[in-house]
């Protein structure tokens, strides 16, 4: 089993143990550990290898900070964490619009936390320290689970455009795959839509670029060596994008059919190309290669009947 060499097994162990993903006695096998770490990806709505890669790793760390634990505040480069998952959930529950749940203390948080400061009479700084924590926590009780940026992102549904000429679309991919996201991006131009095109070996890079170019909406395609096709759009614990939903959900009805495929999916997860862009993403991966470019046009048709329905808002 491979893991990255900036985390010992001991240290791995304790990490997993800690998060109730290991026993708490004994020292795992190599067998035990690959399922515990994958225990730990399937919660955090990663893919689920097994094997502890840069995105697991990062997750890990972020799984460390309970709220409370440190001063949350708005920096460069930003904090993340799931103690600002948490705060991020609770001003939202409580209306004060800090954005997507997504664990970046980026500035919509630090203005919601503002708010909520001014509201409660607390000093306004920006800071989530003691005396913040302590009256999000007082408050606690009368918090859902659900955050008012869920609702804002649905209401932007009825306001944007009918039509493709009227979007920006970014296509990217993960490693190198000119054919079929050159195919889909050519495609989407014939039909008037603002297309911008870029491959790269990292999620993160990808969702930079795509939130540089003002993407309206963004389709993530990750070709595997295994036979799978599957769709997964960003969502979190209270937190959903309704948008990148709706787009999965309209392209699980749009895309072919391959018996070796199997039943495909969409599924809400917390990806970096999901977590970290500001539009609407779908992640379609899919594979082997060969059946990719044996259903290529029927997947570029589909990809475009997909987007023409999920902006007519004809997807229900």
């Amino acid at each position: 089993m491979s893991t990255d060499t900036s985390l010992t097994g001991a240290e791995l162990t304790d990490r997993l143990q800690r998060l109730g993903m290991l026993p708490t006695t004994g020292t795992p096998d190599d067998a035990v550990l690959r399922d515990g770490i994958a225990a730990f990806q399937r919660s955090r709505g990663l893919d689920v290898t097994g094997e502890v890669d840069p995105v697991t790793l990062g997750a890990l760390d972020e799984a460390t900070y309970s709220f409370g634990d440190r001063p949350l505040y708005l920096t460069s480069p930003m904090l993340r964490g799931e103690d600002v998952s948490w705060l991020q959930l609770r001003l939202g529950s409580l209306g004060f619009d800090a954005g997507r749940v997504d664990g970046i203390f980026g500035p919509n948080t630090q203005q919601a936390l503002c708010e909520f400061q001014r509201n409660v009479d607390l000093v306004v700084d920006g800071v989530c320290a003691r005396d913040t924590v302590a009256q999000l926590n007082r408050l606690s009780s009368r918090m859902g689970n659900l955050s008012v940026a869920g609702l804002r992102e649905r209401e932007s549904l009825s306001r944007r455009t009918t039509d493709l000429s009227g979007l920006h679309i970014a296509v990217v991919a993960l490693g190198d795959d000119p054919q079929l996201t050159g195919a889909i991006a050519s495609s989407l131009s014939d039909s008037s839509a603002s297309v911008s095109v870029q491959t790269a070996h990292d999620w993160s890079d990808l969702a930079a670029y795509t939130n540089n170019v003002r993407a309206d909406v963004c389709i993530a395609i990750e070709l595997v060596y295994e036979s799978v096709l599957d769709l997964a759009y960003f969502g979190t614990d209270g937190f959903e994008s309704h948008a990148g939903r709706a787009l999965a959900e309209t392209l699980l009805r749009q895309l072919p059919q391959n018996p070796a495929w199997g039943p495909c999916v969409a599924q809400a997860m917390r990806l970096p190309i999901l977590r970290e862009t500001r539009c609407p993403t779908v992640r379609l991966r899919l594979g082997p290669s060969e059946d990719v470019t044996e259903q290529s046009s029927l997947l570029v048709a589909a990809v475009g009947r997909s987007l023409r329905l999920w902006v007519s808002r004809d997807h229900d």
